[in-house]
């Protein structure tokens, strides 16, 4: 096991271009933070040096979690990656790191791994092997989980927005995809149809009555 050391979180650099997720889960972090507090072992991140900086490559809801806790530094280790190329070797190994450990990468960012692993010239058996999918489902599996802008950017969306693939759109807010989970909207709408037809609704809870109250008014 490579040697590690303590890294100061504000020094950190939380790059999404080399990131694989498309956001970071508050119910992850939070969840991470509680087991850490009880005396719960996490590995160390993983982060790669360029310029006297420190990105993350593996660890951002770790290092969330030690935030959370008001612990001001995080047990990483280095990961030496060549100086050419830099950041297609950075984004290579944050996709293999995140798809191997724990807390697997979504259906979403699995297919946006898939692409930009194709447009980083790798062979195809090797991209199936660090995303754990078959060469041949790799067409259906992008294709039914992204959608472009006019522009021609892809957008690859959650299974709340599946509706929505091989459309042209404009985009989808990075704060409204964020607050949805990966359920359907019929799931999502199911619950709520549940909660209100039982009169399971916590009307004490001041937010949840604000919500309610914000419903009415779209509806």
């Amino acid at each position: 096991m490579a040697p590690t050391q303590l890294f100061k979180i504000d020094d950190l650099v939380f790059d999404k271009k080399i990131y694989p997720r498309n956001s970071i889960s508050w119910f992850i972090w939070i969840k991470y933070a509680g087991a850490m507090k009880s005396g719960s072992l996490f590995p160390p991140i993983k982060v790669a040096k360029k310029g006297g900086k420190f990105f993350v490559l593996d660890g951002w809801h770790r290092t969330e979690a030690r935030k959370y806790n008001k612990e001001k530094t995080v047990e990483g280790e280095i990961i030496d990656l060549p100086k050419e190329n830099w950041l297609r070797e950075a984004k290579i190994v944050s996709i293999r790191l995140n798809t191997d450990h724990g807390n697997a990468l979504s259906s979403q960012d699995r297919a946006r791994a898939i692409s930009e692993l194709q447009k980083l010239g790798l062979q195809s058996q090797k991209i199936a092997e660090i995303v754990h999918i078959p060469v041949k489902e790799f067409k259906r599996f992008v294709a039914d989980r992204m959608t472009v802008t006019p522009a021609g950017k892809e957008i690859f969306i959650k299974k709340s927005f599946r509706h929505l693939k091989g459309a042209q759109i404009r985009g989808i807010p990075n704060d409204v995809e964020g607050k949805l989970s990966g359920q359907s909207q019929w799931y999502l709408l199911d619950q709520l149809v549940t909660i209100i037809e039982n009169d399971l609704l916590d009307t004490e809870n001041k937010s949840v009555m604000m919500l309610v109250g914000k419903l009415r008014k779209i509806l």
